[in-house]
Order: structure tokens, then sequence, then C-alpha cells
């Protein structure tokens, strides 16, 4: 086909509308289209008038505005931007000078990461050690009425869903329709977002935890919640490629993110042994009672309503402690320095 050029008029909302005749004073000039590129150059007066508006860019500065998109299979058709940029300062298009993007480093965009970090690496790893290891640890407390693992894990995970929301609406708002590229980041993204949202629904609806059908709800929710995650983490460390997060020179966000995976994973292990631990030194204690009271004749008495058991943590309690300290630490640090490099260290 034959390439034409045509300007539009940039309204109020990311849309346009084409202009139907071409601007006197512009120039088409060249059109070339090499290795599946198209490029095209042209001239323009300094002074033009477009919608009843002057334009003079030999005495005004401008900020540019860039995009690049696809063609619709082997037609002509142009398919949606899926890049756009603009200059962060106005141009001066008669001056040789060095324009820099302003998209890249957009408010909107870096809140979206950083809420999403602080979610999914701070607040929904908290949640699920605690839910996963905790359950037996400040046996002698409540809070509002319920165990401090329970309580925790409910108010993480429900900041941890806020957040997630507020960040969907900031990048939506701030990109305008879905994005299209190669990169897994956005679906991978809805897709645990959605994950996410469907964690709380599930909690609404579980059964009593002595239901015979509690298990189900122990599976799905366990399933989900890790499922969740696991995409959660695989989608920031393919939020570090895109353009738009100007992360390609802070090449530690990677190697930060990859350390807290390994550190995550070998903390899980660590309380999964000493759980196992704990639980053979418990059944070893009991086997022990038992054969000192028979050999004495002695028989242990059922405590009545009046004389209940005192609620005390299970064995290894203070180690338990310990380690949530260490995670809670690292975790923080971690997020700090992910959230820091997103303010701070985006390339030009």
């Amino acid at each position: 086909g034959v390439m034409s050029m045509r300007e539009s008029w940039n309204t109020d909302s990311k849309k346009n509308i084409l202009i139907p005749s071409q601007t006197p004073g512009l120039t088409f000039v060249k059109r070339d289209y090499h290795d599946g590129m198209l490029r095209c150059s042209w001239h323009r007066a300094h002074v033009t008038s477009v919608r009843k508006t002057t334009f003079n860019t030999a005495t005004n500065s401008y900020h540019l505005l860039l995009a690049a998109g696809l063609f619709e299979g082997n037609t002509d058709v142009k398919k949606e931007h899926y890049e756009r940029d603009y200059t962060k300062a106005p141009v001066n298009l008669k001056a040789m000078q060095v324009a820099l993007g302003g998209a890249g480093s957009d408010i909107f965009i870096k809140l979206h990461g950083s809420l999403m970090i602080v979610a999914w690496i701070l607040l929904v790893s908290v949640g699920i050690l605690l839910a996963r290891h905790y359950k037996n640890v400040w046996e002698a407390t409540t809070v509002c009425g319920v165990k401090p693992w329970f309580a925790f894990h409910r108010v993480l995970m429900m900041l941890a869903v806020t957040m997630m929301i507020a960040a969907l609406v900031l990048i939506f708002y701030r990109v305008g329709q879905w994005s299209v590229t190669e990169n897994p980041h956005p679906i991978l993204g809805i897709v645990c977002s959605v994950l996410g949202f469907l964690q709380p629904i599930m909690a609404l609806f579980r059964c009593h935890p002595h239901e015979d059908n509690r298990y189900i709800f122990n599976w799905a929710h366990w399933f989900n919640g890790n499922a969740a995650q696991i995409v959660a983490v695989a989608t920031i460390f393919f939020a570090a490629a895109l353009e738009k997060a100007q992360l390609k020179g802070a090449d530690w966000f990677i190697y930060i993110l990859a350390a807290f995976v390994g550190f995550h994973v070998l903390v899980h292990i660590i309380m999964q042994i000493h759980s196992a631990l704990m639980s053979k030194k418990v059944a070893s204690n009991d086997i022990k009672m038992q054969d000192r009271s028979a050999a004495n004749g002695v028989h242990a008495v059922e405590p009545g309503l009046d004389m209940e058991p005192p609620a005390t943590d299970a064995p290894g309690g203070g180690f338990r402690r310990f380690m949530l300290g260490i995670y809670l630490v690292v975790a923080i640090l971690v997020v700090a320095a992910l959230v820091s490099t997103i303010w701070f260290a985006s390339a030009p």
C-alpha cells in the first residue's frame, strides 16, 4: 500500500479526532519500509493553524507525543498503540537538545508497582507464614476474640487486597486500555489479582473447623493462595523488562527479588522441619508420661468445667517468634529496596 501522513487533534481524554484535510505548510517528504518498520519524515512550517488554533514553533516550545503500534495482519489498518511516551518538558524545536521521556517515570506507574510489591512481597508473604506455622503460638492470647495468628492474617490479607485494587485502578487509569505487548506481565497481573480477590470470598463461605467437609476449604484456600503468590512474583519479575517500568538498567532489582524468593522458600523449609521435630518431641514426652503414670498406678484426672488446663504455646514457640522477627526484618528491607529502585533508579 501507499503510506500517507494524517494529523489528528488530541482531546482531553486519551483519544483523538482525525483532521480531514491536510494542514497548509505541512509537507510529506520521505517514506520508507525496511525490516518490518515504517519510517517517514516531513517538513512543517513554523507557523501553522489547526482547528482555528495557531502554532508557532519558532517562538514557542511544545511537548512531543510519541507512540508505536502494529498493523492489523497484512492490511494497512493500524492497531492500538502498545507504547506511548511524551517529553517531560516542552521542547524548543529550533534547538539541538536531548528530550527526556516522561511516560517511563509516570507517578501512576510507580505507585502501581510500589503497591503491588508491598501487597505481594510483604503483606501476603507474612500472612501466609502466620497461617502456616503460627497457629499454636500465643495460645493464651486472643485479639478481638480470635487467635492472634488469624487476626493478623486477616488484617494483612485485607490490606493486600485493598492495595491490589488501588494498584489496578491506577494502572488502568494511566494506560486507559488493555496493553498489547509480548511481555506476559499484564495477563499474569490480572490472573494473580483475580486469584487474590477469590481468597477472601472463599473465606466468607468457609464452614466450621469441625465440619466434615472443612478439608475441602483448607485445600482450596491453600492451593489458590499459593498459586496467586507464585503468579504474582513471576509477574513482578516480568515487570522489570517493561519499557514503562524503566528498570532495565537496574539489574539489582531482579537479584534482590530472586534472593527474597530463595529466602522465603528457605524459611518455610526450616519451619516445616522445626514443626516435624517438635511433633516428635511432644509424642515422645506423651509416651514417657504415660509409662511413668502406669508404673506408679496413677491415673490422669480429666479436668472438669471449672478446671480448664492453661493455654500455652506449643513447644518451640520461642524459635517461631525469632524466625518471624527475622522474616519481618528481611521482608521490610527487601520491599524498601525494591520500591526505592522503582522511584529513584528509573532510567531516563
